[in-house]
Parts: C-alpha cells; structure tokens; sequence
C-alpha cells in the first residue's frame, strides 16, 4: 500500500487486479468540461452510458461554456432528457474554472476528471475504483489512446508518440515511482485529495500538470494503469497540432518556474526529486539543441572541425525507433495484434521530434521574451474514428 512519502519500487500485474464487490461500489462523479464539442459528444457520451458500474453510483456533470456557438448545449440538454445521470451546467471561465466547478457540484467519493473528447472502455471505471480501494492510494490514471490516427499523416506519428509516452514512459515511471503526472483526462481522484491539495489552477495554460505537481509536494503519488484505456481525437491538421503542443510546452515550462523548487524542498524522496527535476527541464532541452545549429556555422566560417561520433547521429535516429518497436511488444504482450505498419510511420520520429522542439523553443519564447498573453487554444474535433 502507497503512503505518504514512501518510496517503494514494485511491479504490479494489472492484469490480476481484484475487483471490488458491487455491493462495495463508492459513488462516481465523472466531471466534464466542454466547448464546442457538438461533433464528438454523441460518440463519447454514449460510451459512457455503457460503461460497467451500478447505474445509481455514477453522475455524469458536464460544464459547458456559455459561449458555446454550436450544438453542444441542445445535444447535452437531449441526453440529460434521456438519462437522469446527466447533469448539463452552463458556466464561463476555462476549462479549469469549468471543472472546479462541476467538482464542487458533485457528490461522488471518486472524480473521474475526463476530457469531452474521450470514449470510455467499458470497465475503465470499474478498474479505476478497484485499483484506488485496493492499493490504498489517492490518484490513478489511464491511457488514453487516440481514436482517428487514420486522419492524417500528423494524426498517425501523434497516436504513435502517445503509445509510447503512455505506455512506456508514463507505466516507466510508475514502476520506478517516478514522477508520473496527470494529463489532463482519464484521471481518477478520491475525494479527499482535492480537499488536501486544492482544485485546479486556471492561472496556468496546463492546470492537469499544476495539479499534478501539488500532489506529489503533498506527499502523495499518482499511479498508472495502462489497462484503464478511454479513446481519444488527436488533432489531424499540422496547425491544429502546432497549436495544442505549443500551449502544452508553454503550459509546461510555466509549471516548471513555478513547482521546480517547491518539489526539491518538499519531503518527497531523493529519487523522485531527481526525477521530478528532470522531467521538468526537459523542455528546455531544445534550447540547447538548436544552439548547435550556430555553433556549426561559426565553426564552418572558422574553418574549425566539429567532430561528431558517427554512433552518436545512429542512436539519434535509432533511439525513436526502438521506442516505437518496444511499444508495439509491450502492446502485443497485452493481446494486441502486432501494429507492423507503425514501424514504417516510426522512421519519421526524428523529424517530428524536432519539429517539436522547434515548438519548444517557441514556446519558451513566448513566455520569457514576448511575454504574450496566456490564451487557452481550443482544438477542433472532426469526430472521425479512423482507428486502425
């Protein structure tokens, strides 16, 4: 059982995880926000009337943006008509602002904390409560996998990046008790935590990464389990990706101002603290990178020879592959058919990598040079469900 502070390095087999009895069921609250969301809610809200949990032990509170310009208010108003689970509140303030208070109306022992966009499995819930009950612990979070990779040349390299971040690097980190945070959806709370920590931070463009990172200075931890799965829409446009990934880096680099000295001082372990740190210096890493770039020039002008490893420009294009071919094992060790055409789509990781961190050094601009204005960035949904 996790504690306060502990650190514990285990295995868990999610697969051999008991159940608890119905009779034992805590109630759920799952808390929506949504903007503009008429061509997903349908898909995703049916999903969630399927799932496996007592009916009388789940509310369904979606917040909706009163400047909302679509059909999102009159298609959440039909399904609450349909289905008295379904709680449709009109409010204004951000996504943030919107889930805190969905939070402050509910009533469950559990906060399921889900993004619009997302399609529950059918016994996501019902392994989320038992994983909380079972092992003692506070926070669990899912993987989210992404439901139209089909889209779009962008939309298959990001459902691939997503496999590998969610299934090797965040269940990495929680075997390892690293620092594996909450990403904004798929997560499950106990009630309690959200009176220990507070509620989410509409100050930052990233409050799920906020939020995360006051858990773990409380003393707490988020754990993972990849067999919590709900199906997500990943942007299918190269501007509609740049958009979103900006805002996550600039959300990300206003996290790391802010918590990287406040989880150094906090009693959390030396291991996880030097995990911590190093996520959060990670996307300041570009900065580094592109500066090789003028360096080569200078040394081109001064006739000055760089030289570079051969082994070293391999593992740079090697390392996003591997990654890419232990994710799909991992996934086949799970019952999954082997994914062969993501192999071919793995080759283009290096570029996408450093587009993205182009991305961050943009970002990183943005903040400490221009100083613009933090402005929250809406992704548009196609409602495709182009998975395979």
């Amino acid at each position: 059982m996790f504690k306060r502070g502990e650190f514990i390095i285990r295995r868990t087999d999610f697969k051999d995880l008991d159940m608890i009895c119905n009779d034992h069921f805590p109630t759920v609250s799952v808390i929506v926000s949504a903007y503009n969301e008429e061509r997903i809610l349908p898909r995703t809200i049916r999903s969630l009337l399927k799932v496996d949990y007592p009916k009388e032990k789940i509310e369904l509170i979606y917040v909706y943006e009163d400047t909302c310009i679509d059909r999102t208010e009159s298609i959440l108003r039909e399904f609450a008509r349909i289905d008295e689970r379904i709680k449709a509140v009109k409010y204004h303030g951000g996504k943030a602002v919107c889930l805190n208070y969905g939070i402050n109306l509910s009533k469950g022992d559990v906060i399921c904390i889900l993004d619009a966009d997302h399609s529950l499995d059918k016994n996501a819930i019902k392994r989320a409560v038992s994983r909380l009950y079972h092992d003692g612990i506070y926070a669990v979070r899912g993987r989210p996998r992404v439901i139209n990779k089909k889209d779009s040349l962008i939309a298959r390299i990001t459902a691939i990046e997503r496999d590998i971040i969610e299934r090797l690097i965040f269940y990495g980190n929680h075997v390892l008790n690293g620092f594996a945070y909450f990403g904004g959806s798929l997560g499950f709370f106990k009630r309690e935590l959200f009176e220990k920590v507070g509620l989410f931070n509409s100050d930052k463009l990233t409050e799920d990464i906020d939020f995360s990172a006051r858990v773990y200075e409380a003393g707490y931890t988020i754990i993972i389990d990849p067999t919590i799965i709900s199906w997500e829409e990943t942007p299918s446009t190269f501007k509609g990706w740049w958009n979103q990934r900006k805002r996550w880096c600039r959300g990300w680099v206003q996290c790391a101002i802010a918590h990287i000295i406040p989880m150094l001082k906090s009693d959390i372990s030396l291991a996880r603290k030097i995990d911590g740190t190093m996520t959060w210096l990670y996307n300041f890493v570009p900065l580094l990178t592109i500066s090789f770039i003028p360096l080569c020039i200078t040394a081109q002008i001064l006739n000055i020879e760089l030289i570079v490893p051969p082994y070293l420009w391999a593992l740079l294009l090697l390392i996003p592959l591997i990654a890419v071919i232990l994710t799909l094992i991992a996934d086949k060790r799970s019952g999954e058919s082997f994914r062969w055409n993501d192999i071919m789509y793995g080759f283009l990781m290096p570029v996408y990598l450093m587009l993205y961190g182009i991305i961050s050094v943009s970002a990183i601009v943005d903040e400490f040079v221009l100083k613009k204005p933090h402005i929250f960035n809406h992704t548009e949904k196609t409602g495709s469900m182009l998975s395979n």
